[in-house]
């Protein structure tokens, strides 16, 4: 692994200056801090393929990221064959429509959507990826985000009623009947195949967003809590995942999971099954459960670090009315990536939700604060991709190109000398990292990414008229801003603007343009 890092560095620092190759005379020592630099693709959503899914391995090696998390079902769809369970391919594989829009559209695209990967197209894919030094870790989610398995296979659900695979997403009502002994014996045979097929040391299960009702509802579910002594359907999922990691335990798989498969549990809870898990994927960094990450890792798991408002890279860049992505969790671009520091958690988020500045002096003041003992339990850290809004491979480089660069960052360097204190924000240090970081993205990563043939995005340029002057200014030193008067949208022939310029217009479009992308528009208004 050393020797393919250290030759991602010597890639990195070939340059072309007059035609000829440069390398520059230097001597550099350094290994990452973190052994978990995870990328997450979500294809139980939109199916990609193989050919894509390659792609992205290619970059995560340049990069030197070393695990791909592979999203492998989910309520809209089950992309992995199960020789013993062929329709959950041939039906759950398969959905009629899709809903487009934010998540509370009722548009539908109307367009079936398919696609699943054979088992041979995953051993190539998994050696594709190890010669690379990247571990593939499959989800294959359970108990909730069954609709798929319990469209193909009725009697895994609940109801024993025929369903369809959802068009919609979000939640779904449907979960696995988890009271009834042949659905813990599909879930097994299941488990079984994928163990074969993915030498990772880890399996992850979701775990997450079971819906209640689903359990509540049914009678088989009641009557099975009753003969166990359950109170809650805390307990029922309780049973399940001891269950299941015990299960995993014994081929000698260690489970994964989000971070509801450690919240809640009982201090003789948490000792039994901890000790099973790979990895709890913490996201929740806003609000009142920020604390949810730290608190998972002092009772004993150990942790992969997925902060929302830092590394859930399905969110939109920013508040721009034409920006793609969810927004639940505010925003993240290549500065919110950058800022995430792992011990320093309460410090990551330089602003809330609704775009006002933290002031990190405080901000981890009476908050639960990662123990001495627990601070090697921070394994990595990890960016996600859920694809409900990201239909097609070109809006997947869109999103992970350029604010995968601030996760690459931190997963080399935890301890950033800019991380803040409660007597100093250590602001200019910040400023200074900030900057050399964007020139790095401006200079070196988008070029070679152009050159590649990948898809990024650049961002707009601010605009303002000051006192009968344009201003105007670019996150890339290097890019064109090109301007309009009339109302029209920018071309790249449109007026360049280079220094402030007298402008009385009452409405003003700018684009930026750069090695072949253009921005969205930045729209100005002169009252």
């Amino acid at each position: 692994k050393g020797l393919f890092y250290g030759l991602q560095t010597f890639r990195q620092l070939i340059t072309s200056q007059n035609n000829t190759l440069v390398i520059p005379f230097v001597e550099i020592a350094d290994s990452p801090k973190f052994l978990w630099r995870a990328l997450m693709l979500d294809e139980g959503r939109y199916f990609k393929g193989k050919e894509e899914v390659k792609k992205l391995l290619d970059e995560m090696a340049r990069l030197k990221m070393n695990t791909f998390h592979w999203y492998l079902t989910d309520d809209q769809g089950w992309r992995i064959e199960i020789k013993k369970y062929p329709l959950l391919t041939k039906i759950g594989g398969k959905r009629d429509s899709t809903q487009i829009g934010n998540w509370n559209s009722n548009i539908y695209d109307g367009k079936v959507h398919e696609g699943f990967y054979t088992q041979e197209e995953i051993k190539e894919i998994i050696d594709y990826a190890a010669k690379r030094q990247i571990t593939i870790v499959p989800e294959i989610e359970m108990p909730g985000h069954a609709s798929a398995a319990i469209a193909a296979y009725p009697q895994l659900g609940t109801e024993k009623q025929s369903i369809k695979v959802p068009t919609r997403f979000g939640v779904q009502y449907h979960a696995y009947n988890v009271a009834d002994p042949k659905v813990i014996q599909f879930i097994k045979d299941v488990l079984d195949e994928v163990c074969n097929l993915f030498p990772s040391e880890t399996i992850h299960i979701g775990g997450d967003e079971v819906p209640k009702g689903s359990w509540t509802g049914s009678p088989l579910c009641h009557k099975f809590m009753e003969e166990k002594g359950m109170k809650d359907t805390h307990e029922l999922s309780e049973y399940f995942l001891e269950n299941i990691t015990e299960m995993l335990s014994k081929k000698g798989v260690k489970t994964s999971g989000w971070q509801e498969v450690a919240l809640h549990h009982s201090p003789e809870m948490n000792a039994r099954i901890a000790p099973r898990f790979a990895g709890v994927y913490c996201w929740s960094t806003i609000g009142k459960r920020d604390v949810v990450p730290y608190t998972v890792a002092n009772e004993g798991y150990d942790v992969i670090l997925c902060n929302v408002n830092n590394l859930y890279i399905d969110l939109a860049y920013n508040p721009h009315k034409d920006e793609p992505g969810l927004t639940w969790g505010g925003y993240v671009n290549e500065f919110t990536s950058f800022n995430i520091l792992p011990y320093n958690i309460y410090c990551s988020a330089r602003e809330n939700t609704a775009g006002e500045k933290n002031n990190l002096k405080t901000a981890g003041k009476g908050k639960i604060q990662l123990t001495e003992q627990s601070r090697p339990r921070i394994k990595g850290v990890q960016a996600q991709l859920f694809s409900e809004t990201i239909g097609s491979f070109d809006m997947v480089q869109y999103y992970v190109f350029p604010k995968i660069f601030g996760l690459v960052e931190r997963g080399w360097n935890a301890y950033p000398e800019w991380s803040p204190v409660p007597n100093d924000d250590k602001q200019a240090l910040y400023e200074k990292a900030r900057a050399i970081y964007n020139a790095k993205i401006a200079e070196i990563e988008l070029p070679r990414l152009a050159a590649d043939g990948f898809n990024f995005r650049v961002a707009q340029p601010g605009i303002k008229i000051v006192e009968g002057k344009l201003y105007a200014n670019s996150p890339i030193p290097q890019a064109e801003i090109r301007y309009t008067t009339d109302g029209s949208e920018p071309t790249a022939t449109s007026t360049l603007w280079e220094a402030p310029v007298d402008c009385s217009a009452t409405v003003v479009k700018a684009k930026l343009f750069y090695l072949g992308k253009e921005s969205l528009t930045t729209d100005y208004k002169n009252d």
